[in-house]
């Protein structure tokens, strides 16, 4: 067994450094290449393309940050550091500010996002950051994976005491094969979106990972050249399931 949790740790530690030494690189050449774009040439400039170097910049740190999220709260959950905090949330606030955080990307390719919720509120138990986690990364994937001009919805939709949020998009979709390998935990497997975008392969792992961790399911369903489309669920809020998760 020691053996075993000695190999799975270096696993986890090759995986980690290979993905900071070769993944880093991209958003901060942006970074840095556009501001010096701007630091030199800013007399120079309109201001039209002050504004979209300085998007250009903004999307990048944005991505950085991102990337850096999922990394850190990758890590603490291979060594079981993750924390796990259900509160009662907000879910059409979490979406909201999720959408908010991928705006300037969904701008960019021209991508418009719906929202198709129902009228009532829509009160859930889970951890916060895990589900912000879960909605940022599925909504940036659903961007990625969607050309120029497309759309994306996030729907939701009560069943009993059950919702089912769900990212759909009409991108360029996915075969069955590589579906499973973008859930497999052991297989280092990324593709590259519509506008070459790039990735760690460790979005879907992880959102996969923070769904489960509150015992709900991750459900993906793809036709390749039509789109995708990526439900969890997630306990309607009662004052009874709040207290049962607070026992856990």
């Amino acid at each position: 067994i020691m053996n075993r949790d000695l190999e799975n740790a270096i696993q986890t530690k090759d995986k980690f450094l290979s993905i900071v030494a070769r993944d880093l690189i991209n958003p901060f050449n942006s970074i840095m290449g556009f501001s010096d774009v701007l630091l030199s040439n800013y007399n120079n400039m309109n201001d039209n393309h002050r504004i979209e170097t300085i998007e250009i910049i903004n999307n990048a740190s944005n991505e950085l940050f991102d990337l850096l999220d999922n990394l850190l709260q990758w890590s603490r959950s291979e060594r079981g550091l993750l924390e796990f905090t259900p509160q009662k949330t907000d879910l059409k606030s979490a979406i909201d500010k999720s959408i908010s955080l991928v705006n300037l990307s969904s701008k960019i390719k021209n991508i418009n996002i719906e929202k198709h919720l129902p009228l009532n509120n829509c009160i859930t138990i889970a951890d916060e950051r895990m589900l912000n986690t879960v909605l940022r990364n599925l909504l940036s994937n659903a961007i990625k994976f969607t050309p120029n001009g497309g759309q994306i919805i996030v729907a939701i939709e009560q069943s009993n005491n059950q919702y089912s949020i769900s990212i759909i998009d009409n991108g360029i979709g996915i075969s069955a094969e590589n579906i499973e390998k973008l859930l497999e935990k052991n297989i280092k497997f990324t593709t590259s979106g519509t506008n070459n975008e790039k990735g760690t392969g460790l979005g879907l792992v992880l959102v996969k990972e923070l769904i489960e961790k509150q015992n709900g399911t991750l459900k993906v369903e793809s036709t390749e050249g039509k789109g995708s489309t990526f439900t969890f669920s997630l306990p309607v809020w009662n004052e009874q399931n709040e207290i049962n998760q607070a026992d856990i």
